[in-house]
């Protein structure tokens, strides 16, 4: 049987300005206040 996990980062400074993103490194890919909750 296989299994799939999926798994979701906290919130970025990019999400908050509707930009898509990759696996760039950045202040927008920076988490924010909430993304940091989410992430614990």
């Amino acid at each position: 049987m296989t299994e799939f996990y999926f798994v979701r980062h906290g919130q970025t400074q990019a999400n908050v300005a509707g930009i898509k993103q990759g696996n760039l490194d950045g202040p927008l890919m920076q988490l924010t206040e909430q993304g940091r909750g989410q992430a614990q």
